[in-house]
């Protein structure tokens, strides 16, 4: 006869026995499921799709920004680990699903991120916050700093002498610097410097900087140039330096420029000409400031315009609106174009160029300019489809005011 803790211990048995057959069920069953026929390739594939949706930093505004986004990405990573065993393993074997830091993370966090990212390049971010902490990860990091790939200071009421020591000859491999707030002149004055860094430097983002760096070599090979919140009065030859030094560059954006440019302290020799300039961007500025930028670079017919103002009234921007518009016109080789009008948005789009003029929310018109008055095609064109859509916007029932439109009405167009 059995004594009741043997009887115990014999159901404890059973239980354990059990549990291991429906472990042993689900595993299998799950092994059935059409997803898990999938290789592993294939699976990794798919969750490189899922954490590149949090892993672009390039937007970067402030520190919340990174901090909102960092959560997000190891958010994304833990849900996908969590599904199953083999889902967790091939997250954790993937080096680049682990190369994001930053000086808030702890020390755990950094020692296991840089076990499991392997040599995979690294993308890393300083902030001004626990200025301590940002030392002892600044010390953490500097050996490492040929694996940078993308590195984010907001060095606002910090010390630059430790944090440049993350970049300059000691990132070979740094293919984009994103710098906020940077009230002292961070950037050396050595051409030298820079040698290093440069070669593979490809995007730069300034924001509320009171220096724009001018070394050359620092815009040798650049192909996306952002210059946000300009504190103080950007002069001609500075911008006169930096642009034509930025032979490849194919993306140029001034975000809030709130004053207005400066006269020339040095030499200017006429508007600066970007053979590779593809796209344009002016943000949230007054258009005196934008018609003074414009007045400095050439566009070319290829390169595509994005504008949101404040205020639209100023009569040079109008005419150096109207000019792109008609030499993007007479370079086109399609036979139609798109337009969209509404008060809030002008939209202009041919295969290779879009012109964007958006005026911030509560700011609408009904009345743009007629940007197609005087226009002439050239010769051998034929007359020009235009898509036209009109619409309303918000609570306003009323459509732009048809004299916008009325350079269209003529021979050399067709309304559509």
């Amino acid at each position: 006869i059995l004594t009741r803790p043997q009887r115990v211990e014999g159901r404890q048995d059973g239980m354990a026995t059990l549990e291991a057959v429906i472990h042993y069920l689900q595993y299998n069953y799950n092994r059935l499921l059409p997803i898990d026929a999938l290789p592993d390739e294939i699976l990794l594939n798919i969750f490189k799709l899922v954490m590149d949706k949090f892993s672009t930093f390039d937007e970067y505004r402030n520190p919340s920004d990174f901090c909102e986004k960092l959560k997000s990405y190891r958010a994304a990573s833990y849900r996908l680990r969590a599904v199953c065993r083999r889902w967790c393993e091939i997250v954790v074997s993937y080096g680049p699903f682990w190369t994001v830091f930053d000086s808030r993370m702890s020390e755990k966090q950094i020692k296991l991120g840089l076990s499991r990212s392997g040599n995979a390049p690294l993308t890393v971010g300083v902030f001004k916050r626990l200025s301590n902490s940002a030392k002892q990860f600044i010390e953490r990091m500097a050996p490492l700093s040929t694996r940078f790939s993308h590195l984010i200071l907001d060095l606002e009421d910090t010390e630059v002498g430790y944090a440049s020591a993350l970049w300059g000859e000691s990132a070979p491999n740094l293919q984009q610097l994103s710098i906020r707030g940077a009230n002292v002149n961070l950037f050396p004055t050595s051409e030298s410097c820079f040698k290093g860094t440069t070669s593979s430097l490809r995007r730069l983002y300034l924001s509320g900087p009171t220096i724009v760096p001018t070394a050359q070599t620092l815009y040798d090979r650049l192909e996306e140039l952002t210059i946000d919140r300009l504190s103080e009065a950007l002069t001609v030859s500075t911008l006169d330096s930096v642009l034509r030094g930025a032979s490849r560059l194919r993306i140029l954006r001034f975000r809030l420029f709130l004053v207005p440019i400066m006269a020339p302290t040095g030499t200017f020799s006429g508007q600066i000409t970007i053979p590779s300039l593809r796209s344009l961007s002016f943000e949230m500025m007054d258009s005196f400031v934008i018609s003074q930028l414009l007045s400095l670079i050439r566009l070319s017919p290829r390169t595509s315009l994005r504008v949101v103002c404040v205020d639209m009234q100023f009569s040079s921007f109008e005419t150096y609106i109207r000019r792109h518009i008609h030499a993007v016109l007479h370079s086109m080789k399609e036979k139609s174009f798109r337009l969209n009008m509404s008060p809030n948005t002008y939209l202009l789009r041919t295969y290779y160029v879009c012109i964007s003029l958006q005026v911030p929310p509560g700011g609408g018109r009904r009345v743009w300019p007629n940007y197609f008055a005087n226009f002439s095609p050239r010769d051998g064109q034929a007359p020009i489809r235009v898509n036209l859509f009109l619409r309303t916007e918000g609570t306003s029932d009323q459509l732009p005011d048809p004299q916008s439109i009325s350079g269209l009405q003529n021979d050399f167009f067709v309304l559509m």
